[in-house]
């Protein structure tokens, strides 16, 4: 039997049985307020989603005790956590072409598109700036003498393949903060990023004794090390050509690995990248019914597996935490062979493959995992071979800082 059908269906019930969980896990509400179209200061509670890209709405209750709103940007005018991030709403044509590189296209004019949305209030002062995200790009407001506006920014290929850029907003910048402290050198090679252009604004409103309010989050960035003892369940099959296929079965095996993990600063900490280096071992052998002389084949099959990846977490509690997380692996093996009186030897080679995980953790110390390691093609030098390697590991995890 496939391992695949052994775990599989074990872990399509383990994730069915906490999809519940993950869809009630929820981030903290916070004192907050927002201001309604009539321009009312309704308080009461926002959820605090630490949002990276801007909302397309947020989630408010009156109560605790009350069933939560979901509120548009047409809804309201603003809306603020206290001691948190301030978000207005605007309705505005908005050029939303990709500042991603590989999505560029060869199409200087700009692209508009009427829509609702929030901007982050960076900078408020005599002359505040604002920010907007989507996945596909990023653009920036200025509020200036009672008027927002786009500061525009584009990137597009010429007709020979090459990159050019649109960097009107320096001239819209340089129109509109007029003082002594600002020159035009000062906007020349401005960038399109958060920090110069905040940094421009700044300085134009020091250039007046009005006050200025700069909102910057505080965001921890955590860094974990892991040791993560574990056994693992493994099964090989080898084809050969002109051979039944070489059934290795299922083995049980220890392995260990030490894995660095990088919290993300957003989304209250859900997300985390990691990398983990793992020693792993896998060792069978098959034998086959024979009137003359014994016939078998045996794998050995030892390695370092590099692994890269993706989490996501769940809070239940405080301290209790569900995740789940997917990535790949290279795998190096090392003294690792298939061989036999019968077929042919076959020297194991590099391999690389996906995972999936789920896990539980507590007190951000000690955590468990059950991960599935799709096929691993163990023999691929040898176009006439092919093979099939998967695993399923149960993982104890020790944070070691």
């Amino acid at each position: 039997m496939n391992l695949f059908n052994t775990v599989a269906s074990p872990l399509i019930v383990i994730l069915i049985f906490f999809s519940p969980i993950f869809s009630i896990s929820q981030n903290k509400y916070k004192e907050g307020f927002y201001i309604n179209l009539e321009n009312d200061t309704i308080h009461g509670f926002i959820r605090d989603d630490d949002w990276m890209l801007s909302p397309k709405h947020f989630l408010f209750k009156s109560d605790m005790k009350l069933d939560e709103q979901k509120l548009l940007p047409s809804q309201v005018l603003s809306f603020q956590l206290i001691e948190g991030d301030i978000f207005i709403a605007q309705t505005l044509s908005l050029e939303v072409t990709p500042t991603n590189v590989n999505k560029l296209v060869k199409d200087s004019s700009l692209n508009y598109e009427d829509k609702s949305i929030f901007l982050k209030t960076l900078i408020k002062g005599r002359a505040s700036l604002y920010k907007y995200s989507e996945a596909n790009f990023t653009r920036y407001f200025l509020f200036h003498e009672g008027e927002h506006e786009q500061l525009i920014y584009k990137q597009y290929l010429t007709e020979n393949g090459e990159i050019a850029t649109i960097n009107y907003f320096r001239n819209q910048l340089f129109s509109a903060l007029k003082c002594e402290k600002l020159r035009l050198k000062n906007f020349e090679n401005l960038a399109y990023l958060e920090k110069p252009l905040k940094k421009i604004v700044k300085t134009y409103n020091s250039c007046f004794e009005e006050e200025q309010e700069e909102f910057k989050k505080e965001r921890k960035v955590d860094m974990n090390l892991k040791i993560r003892p574990g056994t693992q369940f493994g099964f090989l099959e080898v084809d050969s050509p002109g051979r039944d296929t070489d059934n290795f079965g299922s083995q049980l095996a220890f392995r260990i690995g030490l894995e660095l993990e990088y919290i993300l600063p957003y989304n209250n900490s859900k997300w985390s990248i990691i990398f983990e280096p793992v020693f792993q071992s896998y060792s069978s052998r098959v034998d086959y019914d024979s009137f003359a002389t014994p016939r078998f084949r045996e794998a050995n099959y030892t390695s370092i597996e590099l692994g890269f990846g993706v989490r996501h977490y769940f809070f239940l509690t405080e301290v209790q935490k569900l995740f789940i997380n997917a990535g790949g692996v290279a795998d190096f093996p090392f003294n690792s062979s298939i061989e036999g009186n019968v077929g042919g030897n076959l020297d194991i080679s590099r391999s690389a493959n996906a995972f999936f995980g789920a896990g539980y953790s507590i007190s951000n110390k000690i955590g468990f995992e059950l991960r599935w390691h799709l096929n691993r093609d163990l023999v691929q030098p040898y176009t006439s071979h092919s093979s099939s390697f998967n695993s399923i590991s149960l993982i104890f995890a020790y944070q070691l800082f």
